[in-house]
């Protein structure tokens, strides 16, 4: 739909001053025929730059070849009310940017279609008013946009301007103050809203205002205090609410071998409630009869009774759908049966039981890079399972890529990134 780019710049007002041409970024063709030592501006989407020309502002230069109009695009920033912007003005110690350039169907912003740099400064956001997207220091605007029909690739290039480039004149603006802190480009126009969420991650709340003093009444003479005073209360004891009771692969290394560790968690005595596992890794492409995600076990398989609390399969037998079986109360097992989940993409899933509660879910990141929560299953627990509820035993047994007892064929074989197991509520 577009392009976006985002940088975050911070600012140390010691550096000597950005000179003609020392550049932010530049979005240019990607030829063999030319090179970065080449002086030509005739492949630009966009360079972005510092302009000495009695100005002190940013320019911004795109050439008729790489927009819809055709002509060349070269235009100064100016300021949100329209009049000429010396960016110097701005440039104080400690403070930090961020540029926003996007083009293609929001480009303008309001959905309206075009090309624009709007360049947002911290200090302006730290009174919490003005907190949304429309509250830019600077920007520039035009009609046209960044063409999305060119065969060659792209290439971003911060650090140094592209005319006669080496690397002991780079001209870049990180040797006048400016340090790159963040670059974010896609393929794809960022709107409003996204553009917003983005400044209120980067330039967060600082603290509310203070309240204005007020004169309370005064307090009437307080009772005279009897003979024999009781004994104050001992202060409570402080109330832990949750601990990472284990981490893979910090404690322990993840493997796909068979068979799989057995790995054995004994509850904390500070926490005799609630448990949480938080399982990350990126999907597989096709899977075979009943491959396991995990399997959870209340108690120690090694030593006493102990019992399923649940298995996720991420194909159930040889259905086109993944099998997540709970343990309840009543020697049965809830069965739930999700849609496959995507292949080749990074996925989170979630267990906890927590007093009578038992929760499932499962997120990933879609392809417009937003978190969805695939909600699978909440249920009440109204007895228990061997003398204890899924969220009470003092031990419990758990079991990556395959199921209980293991079996060689039923090996989902995932390659884990990260495993978190908390004690407590979360």
């Amino acid at each position: 739909s577009g392009y976006t780019l985002i940088i975050h710049f911070r600012y140390d007002s010691s550096a000597p001053a950005p000179t003609n041409n020392s550049t932010f970024f530049s979005i240019r063709q990607n030829h063999t025929s030319w090179s970065w030592t080449q002086n030509t501006n005739n492949m630009f989407y966009m360079w972005c730059r510092w302009h000495t020309s009695g100005t002190s502002r940013i320019n911004c230069h795109s050439y008729r070849t790489f927009l819809t109009q055709s002509g060349d695009n070269s235009q100064w920033t100016t300021s949100h009310g329209g009049n000429d912007e010396n960016f110097q003005n701005h440039m104080d110690q400690d403070n930090e940017f961020i540029f926003v350039m996007r083009s293609g169907e929001h480009g303008r912003g309001n959905n309206t279609s075009g090309l624009s740099l709007r360049i947002y400064k911290k200090s302006d956001f730290e009174n919490n008013a003005g907190r949304e997207y429309d509250n830019a220091l600077s920007k520039m605007e035009d009609e046209s946009s960044m063409v999305l029909t060119r065969g060659e690739g792209i290439d971003l290039w911060i650090g140094g301007y592209h005319a006669n480039y080496n690397s002991s004149n780079p001209q870049g603006v990180v040797d006048h103050g400016f340090e790159y802190k963040e670059v974010i480009w896609d393929y794809r126009c960022f709107s409003d809203e996204e553009v917003e969420e983005y400044l209120l991650y980067a330039f967060p709340p600082g603290p509310p205002e203070p309240e204005s003093e007020s004169h309370p009444e005064p307090e009437p003479e307080p009772e005279p205090e009897p003979d024999n005073p009781p004994e104050p209360e001992p202060e409570p004891e402080p109330e832990y609410v949750n601990s990472l009771g284990f981490s893979m692969p910090e404690d322990q290394e993840f493997t796909t071998a068979y068979p799989s560790p057995e790995i054995s968690l004994n509850r904390p005595g500070a926490f005799q409630n609630g448990i949480t596992l938080i399982l990350q890794s990126e999907s597989k492409g096709n899977m075979g009869t009943n491959d396991t995600l995990f399997t959870l076990i209340g108690g120690n398989t090694s030593v006493g009774e102990h019992e399923q609390l649940i298995r996720w399969r991420v194909k159930d037998g040889s259905n086109a759908y993944e099998g997540v079986e709970i343990a309840r109360h009543d020697d049965t097992n809830l069965v739930i049966k999700p849609s496959y989940n995507e292949q080749y993409t990074l996925y989170t899933w979630i267990y906890q039981a927590i007093g009578d509660s038992i929760s499932v879910n499962r997120y990933h990141i879609n392809n417009e890079g937003r978190l969805i929560n695939e909600y699978i299953y909440n249920y009440t627990q109204s007895g228990t399972i061997i003398g204890y509820k899924a969220s009470e035993f003092p031990e419990y047994t758990l079991i990556l890529n395959n199921e209980y007892p293991q079996i060689s064929g039923s090996r989902a074989s995932y390659p884990f990134d990260s495993l978190k197991i908390y004690w407590g509520n979360i």
